[in-house]
């Protein structure tokens, strides 16, 4: 959202990215492990190789 300040303007972005790792932190919290696990990992296959892709638990190790 944009807010006017004379001729500029002021603009807050947020990636989805990020949301998906405040979600997945907030899952955590939570105790909801698997579906935190879950959202990493659909931002994990966005980003890697399907044979870079190792699984992970909440030690952050690999599987």
């Amino acid at each position: 959202m944009a807010r006017k300040s004379g001729d500029l303007y002021d603009q807050v972005t947020i990636r989805l990215p990020e949301i998906c790792l405040n979600k997945a932190e907030a899952l955590a919290i939570l105790g909801q492990s698997a579906e935190a696990i879950a959202t990493l990992q659909e931002l994990r296959k966005s980003r890697f190789k399907p044979e870079d892709l190792t699984r992970i638990n909440m030690d952050g190790r690999n599987w």
